[in-house]
Formats: C-alpha cells, sequence, structure tokens
C-alpha cells in the first residue's frame, strides 16, 4: 500500500509529537511503502523516501506540493496530518487527520489581522487570503451544502475554517484523537462519512529516557517540592490562572512552579507578570525539556498543572501519568474521556480550588504513582499504529470499490 505522509509538521506540540511517532512506525511496516513530506532532515536515514518542501506556512504553495505528489506519485492514500489538505484529491483515498476543532467554537483563539501580520507579514497574509479563495471555489463547486458551515471572521480565522470544512468535506475519512472531538465534528457539521477515533501513544518518554534518576539541572538547584506546566503560552491555556493559585498557595506551603515549552524560553510577557506578582523567587521558565529529561522532571513532581480550557486529546495530563505523576486538570469533557477517574478535576479559572489541590498535594506521599503509570499504558504508540493500519484497509477498499 502506498501512502502519501504529510510530515511537515514536527514541533514539540502535540500534533508534532503524534506526525513523529506515527511516521517512523509506519516506515517500519512492510505493507506499507510511505512518501513523506517534511521541512527538516528529523525524518534523515529513518524514512527512505523524503520530499523535502521549503514552502512557508499558510501560503499557496504549501497546499499545491500536496497536488502536485499526488498527481506525480498516485498513492493510494494521502494522509493530511493536520487539517490542510489538497484542493484536488483526484482518485486517491484521502485521510485527515484533524486533532481539534476549538478554533472554529471559539473563533478569537484565532489570530486578528493586525496579530497575523506582525507574526508572519503582509506577504504571507496575502497567499493565505489567495488559498482561502481557492478553498471557496473549490467548497462552491463540489459541496455546496458546506457552504452553510462558514461564519464572519479575521483572514486567518477564514482561512482555518474554509480548511477545516474543506477537509471534513473532501476526505474518505476523518481520524480524531478522541470521541469528544468525533462528537464536536458531528454536532457542528453533520458530515455524511466515516469518522474513526485514533487515540494517541504516550509512551515515548519512557522509551526515550535511559537514566531515570537524574533530574534536569535547574530543577534540581532549587531543592523545593515543585510542580509542572507543560506546553504552549497561550490563551486557551491559562497560564494565568496558575500564577494566582501559586500565589495562594505559598501562603501556606513553599513550593516552585516550572514552565517547560518553547514558549518559556524567552518569555517578556510573562516574565513581567511572574515580577508584578511577587512570584520570581517561586516560579522559572526552563524552556525546552528533551524527553529524556521530560521524563525525570515528571517523576519527581508533586504534580502537573493543567488547566486548558481546549484540548482535542491532551499529551501532558497522560504523559505525565505515565511516569507517575499526578494531574490537576480542567474540569472538561476531553480530561474526563482521556483521565476517567484518576484526574483531580478544578473549574478552570477557579485559583482558590486549584490551590487548595496544589496544597494537598504537597502534604501527600503520591500513594497513586503505580495506578497512574497504568491507566496511562492503555494509550501506546503500538496501538495507534495498529489501528491506523486497518484505517488505511479501509480507506484503499473504498478507492478500489470494495467497501
Amino acid at each position: 500500500m502506498r501512502v502519501l505522509f504529510d510530515g511537515r509538521v514536527t514541533g514539540n506540540d502535540g500534533i508534532g509529537r503524534y506526525v513523529k511517532n506515527i511516521s517512523l512506525r509506519l516506515a517500519k511496516i512492510s505493507e506499507i511503502e510511505i512518501s513523506c513530506i517534511s521541512r527538516n532532515n528529523i525524518f534523515e536515514k529513518l524514512i527512505s523516501n523524503i520530499i523535502y518542501d521549503d514552502s512557508t506556512h499558510y501560503t499557496y504553495n504549501e497546499i499545491l506540493i500536496i497536488d502536485e505528489l499526488i498527481s506525480s506519485l498516485k498513492p493510494d492514500i494521502m494522509h493530511c496530518t493536520d487539517y490542510r489538505v489538497p484542493f484536488n484529491k483526484n482518485n486517491t483515498s484521502l485521510i485527515v487527520s484533524i486533532h481539534d476543532i476549538f478554533r472554529y467554537t471559539d473563533p478569537s483563539l484565532c489570530y486578528d489581522n493586525n496579530e497575523f501580520v506582525k507574526k508572519y507579514g503582509v506577504a504571507t497574509l496575502n497567499e493565505m487570503m489567495k488559498v482561502t479563495n481557492v478553498l471557496n471555489r473549490c467548497i462552491k463547486h463540489d459541496r455546496v451544502d458546506y457552504i452553510k458551515y462558514l461564519k464572519a471572521g479575521s483572514a486567518h480565522f477564514d482561512y482555518y475554517q474554509h480548511m477545516l470544512i474543506w477537509a471534513i468535506a473532501s476526505s474518505d475519512i476523518l481520524l480524531t484523537p478522541s470521541h469528544f472531538v468525533k462528537n464536536e465534528i458531528m454536532a457542528n457539521f453533520e458530515p455524511e462519512k466515516t469518522i474513526c477515533v485514533n487515540h494517541y501513544g504516550i509512551n515515548h518518554l519512557a522509551l526515550d529516557c535511559t537514566d531515570k534518576s537524574k533530574l534536569p539541572e535547574m530543577i534540581a538547584v532549587t531543592k523545593k517540592p515543585y510542580f509542572l506546566y507543560v506546553g504552549q503560552y497561550r490563551k486557551h491555556k491559562n497560564v494565568e490562572t496558575i500564577l494566582e493559585a501559586l500565589k495562594l498557595t505559598l501562603v501556606k506551603k513553599n513550593a516552585n512552579v516550572f514552565f517547560v515549552g518553547n514558549d518559556f524560553s524567552d518569555n517578556n510577557e510573562l516574565t513581567n507578570l511572574i515580577r508584578l506578582l511577587g512570584l520570581s523567587d517561586n516560579v522559572r521558565m526552563i524552556g525546552y525539556l528533551p524527553d529524556e529529561k521530560l521524563y525525570n522532571a515528571y517523576s519527581k513532581s508533586c504534580g502537573l498543572l493543567h488547566l486548558s480550557m481546549h484540548e482535542g486529546f491532551g499529551f501532558t495530563p497522560l504523559e505525565a501519568m505515565s511516569c507517575g505523576c499526578p494531574v490537576v486538570v480542567s474540569d472538561t469533557q476531553i480530561h474526563r474521556e482521556t483521565l476517567g477517574e484518576l484526574g483531580i478535576y478544578v473549574e478552570t479559572r477557579d485559583a482558590i480550588q486549584i490551590s487548595n489541590e496544589m496544597i494537598k498535594l504537597l502534604c501527600d506521599s503520591n500513594t497513586k504513582r503505580e495506578t497512574y503509570v497504568k491507566h496511562a499504558q492503555n494509550f501506546i504508540w503500538e496501538k495507534t499504529i495498529t489501528s491506523l493500519i486497518d484505517f488505511y484497509g479501509i480507506a484503499n477498499k473504498k478507492e478500489n470499490g470494495g467497501y
């Protein structure tokens, strides 16, 4: 089975983890002949057929290369690992992974035009609007019934919703990481097509960690009990409430919070807020940690603080559990689905409730460590791959008229 795989998102966020772990495992399966589109050399020597793409994000060429490769390679399956999909899939079966749709349900999470220009420039804004216009024509020509789902918003939101709607309309199979995202798609778009839940894996941390005793130096030197936040600095991640909760906690217990992720290597906005709240002695921004160090940071932590208002799957709470770490999480449907009864659930913006749970964890000996690890073992990449290959088979039968 010949699969064209979009491997261009390879950061350290959830989608990047998904792309890297899936593509490298697919390359080891003999019945899959994978061609991988990549923006860097991360897959070099690991995947034999790599197509390098230097197009800029949000541009016309970023989408056009998929059309051109489908036309030249004629794969059985095109797997788009984000919502960016070809204008024309020809006769190839199209599988699209949709990790969440919260920018559609909450357009305020998209950039307004000024924010977009500041980050990406005017030329990229114009390119993005060009893509949106092409997608609009595609929808009107092939699936005019989907036009009713379009809403007003910024240029970035308009691009996002057009790409999302075209992905749903043109795909043969949609893959979601959770029943929550599947239900969100069904409720907002009512698509008449196959939507398959393909839970992600989180066992990469334990596999990559060779020394499970050594703490990262920036954490070890403080010699205080600590909590972690691991992820991005975005509106919906609710980082500010973590700081408010820490300030309340420090009245009764001494502890640190470490912020881990690329967004916390040099963040003046957050640094100023930390200083304003008088938390400079108790908050550290560590920046990126490789998986072998992240495992140890989780395993020695009093708990992960994950108060996101929107998630499609939620890698970091399950990653933390895989290391035996308790998790304080926002009480949302997706966390209830993936964490079950083991999550410590709080109201997303209730700093007092969050602080109370932090204090309990500071007094706790973590007797549930083994229970957390056992629960996380339900989410392994081997299961994800097994199911994914089954879905590839279904899509391939559809292409050949056998389904």
